[in-house]
């Protein structure tokens, strides 16, 4: 499978809190979260477009998108809601991947939740679980 994309999520909460604060709007290309997380990763990946192999993310599993989201995983949920998190997977990323291929490490749409459960790391699911809790009662 390919390399990770390299992902720097220093700035993701002031990127991304705003517009994915609304689970209703997680798909919205305009004024949602699936159009803030690409605004927020295109710059990151035009920057490493010289050595990139496409075809090498055309086949990726979901082991492969799991294991890509986990390093990153508390700082997405710094930034997204969970309930946001979830509603991702009901996303179009169609038009993104004919953009840059290897957001397919983000295309939530190819991963079943029962993948999640099966391929996250110990402690990534205790993560989620307690922001689950925090944000429920807050």
């Amino acid at each position: 499978p390919p390399p990770c994309p390299p992902i720097n999520m220093t700035n993701a909460v002031d990127a991304l809190s705003s517009p994915c604060s609304d689970p209703a709007l997680a798909c919205s290309h305009d004024s949602g979260c699936v159009g803030a997380i690409f605004n927020f990763l295109a710059p990151q990946f035009e920057a490493n477009r010289a050595d990139f192999n496409a075809s090498l993310y055309a086949d990726v599993t979901p082991e492969w998108v799991v294991g890509c989201t986990a390093p990153t995983l508390e700082a997405w949920l710094d930034a997204v809601p969970i309930a946001t998190f979830m509603e991702l997977q009901n996303c179009r990323y169609d038009g993104y991947l004919a953009q840059f291929p290897e957001l397919a490490a983000l295309d939530f749409s190819s991963v079943s939740p029962s993948d999640f459960m099966r391929y996250m790391p110990p402690g990534m699911l205790m993560d989620i679980m307690r922001r689950r809790r925090e944000q429920n009662s807050s």
